[in-house]
């Protein structure tokens, strides 16, 4: 299985040679957005190619009747809110209870989330994971932002909002 030059350079810049999101675009000629698409597409791609015992262990499974049953109490409504990266202004990140499940909104995609421990919640069918800090007075700040255990970044939740924000239609 093989990924076209500019996913397989994109990959290889960020993963193994440790490159920024920026520093891969700055090299690709292309912008952040359009890199960090090449890098996800390539984790797709390759992630689809794996035989399922082995990426198994990379999807998550759905929500646990217990998480649900705390979400739909609004035990996590906490951790919903409007976060945004200082170092992409314009990347919004909208988390939200629908229901019984928690789903985050960013950059064009719908993730159901799960947790894995308290104040950690991770997207059901996908690698990133999300770490929640909180301020002195216990309050959700930020969340710290990893893919395959490698910190990506920290957002910072505006305003104390909890209500996630619009509705933004990803469908």
């Amino acid at each position: 299985m093989g990924l076209p030059p500019g996913e397989r350079e994109a990959v290889i810049r960020f993963y193994f040679l440790g490159d920024s999101l920026r520093a891969v675009a700055r090299a690709l000629g292309v912008t952040v957005g359009s890199a960090g698409k090449r890098v996800y597409d390539a984790r797709l791609r390759l992630r689809r190619g794996l035989p399922r015992s082995i990426t198994e262990s990379f999807w998550m499974s759905a929500p646990t009747l217990s998480f649900a049953r705390r979400a739909h109490a609004g035990l996590l409504d906490e951790l919903a809110g409007e976060y945004r990266f200082d170092e992409r202004p314009s990347h919004r990140v909208f988390v939200r209870r629908e229901g019984d499940v928690l789903v985050s909104y960013a950059g064009g995609q719908r993730n159901v989330l799960t947790s894995r421990t308290p104040d950690t919640l991770a997207a059901a069918e996908y690698d990133g994971e999300a770490r929640f800090r909180r301020n002195r007075r216990g309050h959700v700040s930020h969340f710290i932002y990893y893919e395959f255990g490698r910190r990506l970044g920290v957002a910072r939740k505006l305003n104390g909002r909890k209500t996630g924000g619009p509705s933004p239609d990803y469908s």
